[in-house]
């Protein structure tokens, strides 16, 4: 092979392996995170609202409902697992960067903001326009 051969197959193996589209970190299928979402919720005003009965029972309230819970981010859509009901919806990227993504969910016909942040490395959370249900876990990926 001539020299300006191997020059131009190495310089368009450089640019194809540049131009190889990176994962987003939120791929993949997530699981709470007990200890983290135990420490962040215990930093938030819900959790001084709470009882001292109440704080108390948290550990084992937070693991009975956890062991249920699982959601993952295909390139296409979101779909949670909790308590046994499986709910999937399509969505699309609107901003992205390295410590935020904000999807928007179809979720049955209504457009919802759906936020994700790493506010711990390698674990996610999540935060929804409509509701907080899911504000206060911490998530990391299953597999």
């Amino acid at each position: 092979m001539n020299k300006s051969l191997i020059i131009l197959c190495l310089t368009l193996l450089l640019i194809l392996s540049c131009s190889t589209r990176t994962k987003d970190k939120y791929l993949g299928i997530w699981v709470v995170n007990q200890e983290k979402t135990a420490e962040y919720f215990q930093t938030t005003p819900q959790w001084h609202d709470l009882s001292s009965e109440e704080q108390a029972m948290f550990p084992e309230v937070l693991r009975e409902i956890s062991l249920d819970m699982e959601i993952s981010f295909t390139e296409k859509q979101v779909e949670t697992y909790i308590s046994g009901l499986k709910t999937a919806f399509p969505y699309k990227t609107t901003t992205k960067s390295d410590s935020l993504y904000v999807l928007l969910v179809d979720a049955e016909g209504q457009k919802v903001r759906l936020s994700i942040s790493f506010p711990y490395e390698k674990l996610m959370n999540l935060k929804s326009e409509i509701n907080a249900d899911l504000d206060y876990y911490i998530w990391e990926k299953k597999y």
